[in-house]
């Protein structure tokens, strides 16, 4: 399949790019800094990409984001936190619904966050988010999605694994996340090449 991936260079996309190329996939990078060689660039900061690879994608897997892993949480820093998948992801989710063939699935990364702190809590993919900057900036860039869905893009948000809540609000290990993350594009991945171009399945969170 043609897979465009934004963030390929982030904890997930690093580890993910080598996988989906032992896996046969032809992979199409969309890139903030320089150019690169394979790869067409983008600035969600000024609401601009270049849409050539998206054309004739199968799927999309959208990493892109400012890191929370560091630095001090100034109100800079959170503003930067949240454009960067807010608007990003709008961003990207737009030049989607305008194509004429459209990718069957966008892996839109998300993160246990969304959740909150709920002490002994049990929650999964089908609870309600919960309170909290973190929370309330994973809602937000879930929602930059549904122009997605609308059009018949089935979405799929990889990083909701559940657990209890006291557990997911607290920061996931490094390797968690990305086994964790790399497994599900994967999982999604496969599963769309198995489904043919006409099957519209409900979409997945």
């Amino acid at each position: 399949m043609n897979v465009v991936i934004t963030g390929s260079s982030g904890l997930i996309g690093s580890a993910l790019m080598p996988r989906l190329s032992r896996n046969g996939h032809t992979i199409r990078r969309l890139v903030r800094g320089a150019r690169a060689e394979g790869a067409a660039r983008w600035n969600p900061d000024d609401g601009w990409l270049d849409e050539s690879p998206l054309a004739g994608a199968d799927a999309v897997v959208h990493l892109a984001g400012e890191t929370i892993a560091t630095g001090r949480w100034t109100a800079a820093r959170k503003a930067r936190i949240r454009d960067s998948r807010v608007r990003g992801t709008g961003l990207l989710t737009r030049a989607l619904v305008k194509l004429d063939r459209k990718p069957r699935v966008l892996v839109s990364a998300s993160a246990v966050g969304i959740y909150g702190t709920r002490g002994d809590e049990v929650v999964d993919e089908r609870s309600a988010p919960g309170q909290g900057f973190l929370a309330e900036v994973c809602s937000q860039w879930e929602a930059a999605t549904r122009p997605a869905t609308d059009a018949g893009i089935r979405v799929v948000n990889p990083e909701r694994h559940g657990g209890r809540a006291r557990e997911n609000a607290a920061a996931v290990p490094t390797g968690t996340r990305r086994r964790h993350g790399v497994g599900k594009a994967v999982h999604e991945l496969d599963r769309n090449r198995r489904r043919g171009r006409g099957d519209r399945a409900s979409p997945a969170r």
